[in-house]
């Protein structure tokens, strides 16, 4: 992504609310004074202070085509701005439902093929030395009870899978948060 440098001005003319939120009018469709003023619920001539702001920072321009009504529309380093922030937020987004979704995959496919289950203690030596290097006698170990049922393929793929769409739902209830929230600051 493209990096946008911002002057100390510029940058303080975006440290207003309203100031933002014309931005992201103007992303929309190119605005005249006294819409903008009706939408931000502001004054005409507190909306057109916010507007000079911005004009005078060069991240909105006066379209003036001869006719009654002067629209503004955003210029191209206003543009970046408001882009630059949807197009990170989204790249962050994807990439996150890529990573857990990937990660669930790997799980399950390790865990189908062995790789993720505990291996058994066991002598494969028939003197008992593999036991006696850790210090255990092996007819302490045939005769102990096992400490837990032992777990096959299928129910840890099945932990897996179910951890993986836990994972998903959480990822999905997220994206629904933010989409609601993207949805209200819009209307504003």
């Amino acid at each position: 992504m493209p990096e946008i440098t911002l002057s100390a001005p510029e940058f303080k003319s975006l440290s207003s609310e309203n100031r933002v939120k014309i931005l992201k009018l103007l992303d929309e469709r190119n605005h005249t004074l006294t819409e903008l003023a009706k939408k931000l619920s502001l004054s005409s001539p507190s909306t057109k202070q916010h507007l000079g702001v911005l004009l005078e920072n060069r991240l909105v321009e006066l379209i003036d085509e001869g006719r009654k009504w002067k629209y503004y529309s955003l210029t191209r380093k206003g543009k970046q701005l408001v882009k630059a922030k949807e197009t990170e937020t989204t790249v962050l987004i994807v990439l996150s439902v890529a990573s857990v979704a990937f990660a669930g995959v790997l799980l399950m496919l390790l865990g189908s093929i062995g790789l993720l289950q505990q291996p058994a203690l066991t002598s494969n030596a028939s003197d008992g030395r593999a036991f006696e290097e850790i210090g255990i006698a092996e007819e302490t170990v045939k005769g102990a009870a096992p400490l837990a049922s032992p777990v096959s393929a299928g129910e840890d793929a099945s932990f897996l899978l179910s951890i993986s769409l836990v994972a998903l739902a959480v990822v999905i209830i997220a994206l629904v948060l933010y989409w609601d929230k993207l949805k209200k600051i819009q209307k504003t």
